[in-house]
């Protein structure tokens, strides 16, 4: 998939060990955060505005069991009802109490 002018190129890199974290340019200048673990294969996505992107993304083996929303604003929180959708509403959406971000199925607090 062509990355958007306005993005950096996009590779996966190991910050913790045993973690990977994939970078998913997404719209004109934004980031999905594709997170997984290398023993469980578990993973989660952080603020996934383009599901068609972040489903291409997904490694095949990895199974995606969350998603974390870091805001309402739409570029970060709009393919969450989506993203959820398509795995039948089995995910877990993080978001804050505060914002309330759409399709949010569990809230956080104090940050």
């Amino acid at each position: 998939p062509r990355v958007p002018e306005t993005h950096s190129v996009c590779a996966p890199f190991t910050a913790v060990p045993g973690l990977t974290i994939l970078p998913i340019a997404i719209l004109a200048n934004n980031y999905a955060y594709l997170v997984w673990c290398h023993e469980t294969k578990e993973a989660f996505v952080v603020d996934p505005a383009d599901p068609p992107k972040v489903l291409a993304a997904i490694p095949e083996g990895v199974r995606l069991t969350h998603i974390l929303t870091t805001h309402k604003h739409w570029d970060h929180s709009g393919g969450n009802v989506e993203l959820n959708a398509h795995f039948k509403n089995a995910l877990v959406v993080v978001g804050s109490a505060v914002d309330k971000p759409h399709g949010t199925t569990r809230e956080t607090c104090d940050g």
